[in-house]
């Protein structure tokens, strides 16, 4: 009844904001945009947005692969798009665990402990990204925040073997123990290379996001560079806050206001905003969706035969 609720609430909050958004569009300036919008730039963010996805599925695969696990390439991509799928519903993409349903059950307590890895290093990369945008577009006292966080996450990641020492000390035993032991397991596995070739690709993967938006802002009206790499790491930022259904109208929303600052209108700033959503995730989560259906008929037959056998 409870998650029921929540949803009902981010449904009205999403509805909310959009309706809020709305009323700032000039709707006859974003069709004038649209019709003279440069279709070459379009179509170079949705190749961007490709790019995008593909060293994140890279960057998964490598992952993945730690402990001389042989999974395939098409594995880590299925498996992604699974949780993309499922992480587009809920808070702070908290779906994107169920990466692991794609794996044998065995397999699952350490497909999890990647998964929170990836998004963890991810996390760090934005706010590495977002230090700029911090201190020019919002104040000092957010970017030395955000300095703080992004040092104390990179921090964190390389003592990674360190942190499993402690973790191990003082996690209770019992059931509930065994299964977080499982989980912190892949802080043992992780070494410095791993953290940095994560870390790159994460931050390389952020790079050709913000190129993504730039194009895709750049169809529609003139911007520089430099103005998008301040913006959009807080726009990605943005989606992580569970108040709306798939961060709509929380992005759209920051998006208006801070590229109002580089006289970007809010019709040209909800467009590239919802845009790059449709391509980053909507695109790889409808084909997460069929894959999630093959894995629910797969485990149901096999939890028949097994009935069968026994």
């Amino acid at each position: 009844m409870k998650n029921y609720l929540v949803t009902i609430l981010k449904v009205l909050v999403s509805g909310a904001l959009l309706y809020l958004i709305s009323k700032e569009i000039d709707w006859s300036q974003l069709i004038v945009s649209i019709r003279q919008g440069n279709f070459v730039y379009l179509f170079i963010g949705i190749i961007t947005g490709c790019g995008f996805n593909l060293v994140k599925f890279i960057k998964w695969h490598y992952l993945i692969r730690t402990g001389d696990h042989n999974y395939s390439f098409s594995d880590g991509v299925k498996s992604y798009m699974i949780g993309n799928c499922l992480g587009m519903i809920t808070p702070m993409r908290a779906g994107d665990l169920g990466r692991a349903l794609y794996f044998h059950a065995e397999d699952r307590p350490m497909i999890i402990g990647l998964t929170i890895m990836d998004r963890f290093t991810e996390l760090v990369a934005v706010l590495a990204l977002s230090v700029g945008g911090c201190f020019i577009l919002l104040n000092r006292g957010v970017g030395m925040i955000v300095v703080l966080l992004a040092f104390s996450g990179i921090l964190s990641l390389y003592a990674a073997g360190f942190l499993h020492g402690i973790f191990k000390r003082i996690i209770p035993d019992g059931k509930l123990g065994e299964k977080i032991n499982k989980l912190m397991d892949i802080l043992r596995l992780i070494d410095r290379n791993i953290v940095s070739m994560v870390l790159l690709l994460s931050l390389a993967a952020f790079v050709l996001c913000i190129i993504q938006f730039y194009f895709l802002i750049s169809a529609f009206e003139k911007i520089s560079l430099s103005s998008t790499f301040l913006a959009t790491p807080l726009v990605t930022l943005s989606s992580i806050l569970p108040v709306s259904i798939m961060g709509l109208g929380v992005r759209e929303g920051i998006s208006i206001v801070l590229l109002a600052r580089f006289k970007i209108s809010a019709a040209t700033a909800v467009s590239a905003a919802f845009l790059f959503f449709l391509i980053n995730n909507v695109s790889i989560s409808g084909i997460g969706i069929y894959y999630l259906f093959k894995v629910k008929i797969k485990t149901r037959t096999q939890e028949a035969n097994c009935e069968f056998k026994i």
